[in-house]
């Protein structure tokens, strides 16, 4: 499969290093994130190709809302990354045998007794850590997670590769409910 990479500053290189002016021709290539990619760089290339922040309904809000956010270190204390990984859960209740595929981009911290962690990190849901604790944190993409019948301690862990289009549409998602604890508290 042919490559694109991201670059910290969010331009979209070839793998001999020319860029990319159209971004939606590789929407279908695997992604390769070179060293030193952050969020920031994920909000960098939505605004320098606007026409991908089309690809989610939350995107135009949450690139407003990272410009918004100081421009260096935006990291939590205690955070030492992001990994954006994909699962494939075989359930079979309620209602017949299906495959759910999705994708998932979770904060890292180090932790050893963690049965989610890998290689002696834990894994945090990132939806109520603020955006501007999250900018500055390196991203990854993990692997594929394969669960079978809900069965969590038999889980499979595999290599995968990612399209540029899953990277931004499961960004895209897991922004989408970035926000909510600052909304809960306002209910109360």
């Amino acid at each position: 499969m042919d490559t694109v990479h991201l670059a910290p500053d969010g331009t979209l290189r070839a793998p001999d290093g020319s860029t990319h002016a159209d971004p939606l021709p590789c929407l279908r290539l695997a992604a390769v994130l070179d060293a030193g990619c952050t969020l920031r760089s994920f909000f960098a290339l939505l605004t320098r190709h606007a026409e991908l922040q089309r690809l989610g309904p939350f995107l135009p809000a949450a690139v407003a809302d990272a410009a918004r956010c100081p421009a260096t270190d935006c990291r939590a204390e205690g955070l030492t990354g992001l990994a954006l990984r994909k699962t494939v859960d075989l359930i079979g209740y309620p209602g017949g045998p299906r495959a759910e595929i999705y994708l998932s981009l979770r904060a890292l911290a180090p932790g050893a007794n963690s049965p989610c962690g890998r290689d002696g990190e834990t894994e945090h849901e990132i939806r109520f850590i603020p955006l501007d604790a999250l900018l500055d944190l390196p991203l990854s993409l993990g692997g594929l997670r394969h669960v079978v019948f809900g069965d969590r301690t038999r889980v499979l862990d595999c290599e995968t590769t990612f399209s540029l289009f899953e990277v931004i549409e499961g960004l895209a998602w897991e922004l989408g409910f970035q926000g909510g604890a600052r909304h809960c508290s306002l209910r109360r």
